[in-house]
């Protein structure tokens, strides 16, 4: 993921385009569904950052409280943590690397509280200051969502067939990253692109097996079993929402628990009458905690 521009003279050692080590080792521990062992990293990061009086260090760590409070679904504290970033990273001499770090750790709270222009003029903003791939894929992508969830269908459809037209790629040699392909994918499925998913589907399918974390953080998983819903195929839906839950439980990622939850109920819901006290007590469970976190799913 795309952490923002070294600031020239600012980069102490010990960090990586101005993310710490241990705030990387952290985020690798988290994605393997040992949370504790991450915010144990994380805690002895601030500690070090507080000692130490490093610009890189202090903004890292308190980027990384910004995803404590998105993991357990305080998203409007996440906002708020997000901003202190930006401030703190202005008061310290680097304010590129924590623009970057506000725009894309707040960029999941953002975009499930409905605050979609606020997201979309954050990936702008990213993108005019660092003119990548990376951010341009970021941009397009939340504009892609947020014209689907404003409901001009029409205009997400567009930038979903020409986000995807950008390549080739169901070629097996296409090389093409992963976190870009699962943006592209998860456009087409919230706009019902059956081309794009047809041929994005079976590239990502395999990280079924494996512990894959993209988009900002949540588990691919969810978006596989969303892909695999529009396809149709029913059986595999609910095998990716089993491994997304199974793997959100671990990181005890609260929204996207009830993200998941919310997916299984409509297929049981559809698919499997015989099953409905299951599949209500799922939606139960998910209206209930969207609600509490403020939450405008996609």
């Amino acid at each position: 993921m795309y952490n923002g521009p070294r600031e020239s003279g600012r980069t102490e050692p010990g960090t990586v385009s101005g993310r710490s080590l241990l705030d990387t080792l952290g985020q690798v521990y988290l994605e393997m569904g040992e949370r504790s062992r991450a915010e144990e990293i994380w805690a002895e990061m601030r500690g070090r950052a507080a000692r130490a009086n490093d610009p890189n260090l202090i903004v890292s760590s308190l980027r990384t409280e910004v995803t404590i409070a998105t993991l357990d679904g305080h998203l409007e504290e996440a906002v708020v943590v997000g901003e202190q970033v930006k401030i703190r990273g202005e008061e310290l001499g680097i304010p590129s690397t924590a623009n970057a770090l506000e725009i894309l750790s707040t960029s999941y709270a953002r975009l499930h509280l409905g605050r979609l222009e606020e997201s979309v003029d954050g990936a702008r903003s990213l993108l005019q200051r660092s003119p990548t791939k990376s951010a341009s894929r970021l941009q397009t992508w939340l504009e892609g969502v947020s014209l689907a969830i404003a409901g001009r269908t029409a205009e997400a459809f567009k930038i979903s067939r020409e986000f995807s037209a950008k390549g080739n790629h169901g070629d097996p040699e296409d090389e093409t990253g992963l976190a870009a392909l699962e943006f592209m994918l998860d456009l087409a499925v919230l706009v019902d692109d059956r081309q794009t998913v047809e041929v994005l589907y079976p590239r990502l399918a395999v990280l079924d097996n494996v512990t894959w974390v993209g988009l900002f953080g949540q588990p691919v998983h969810r978006i596989l079993g969303d892909a695999a819903a529009l396809l149709g195929d029913h059986g595999a839906a609910r095998a990716h929402y089993l491994k997304s839950l199974e793997l959100t439980g671990k990181m005890r990622f609260r929204p996207e628990i009830a993200l998941t939850r919310l997916q299984v109920a409509e297929l049981l819901l559809e698919h499997y009458p015989d099953e409905r006290p299951e599949a209500l007590e799922h939606m139960d469970f998910a209206i209930g905690e969207l609600r509490d976190m403020k939450m405008s799913p996609p």
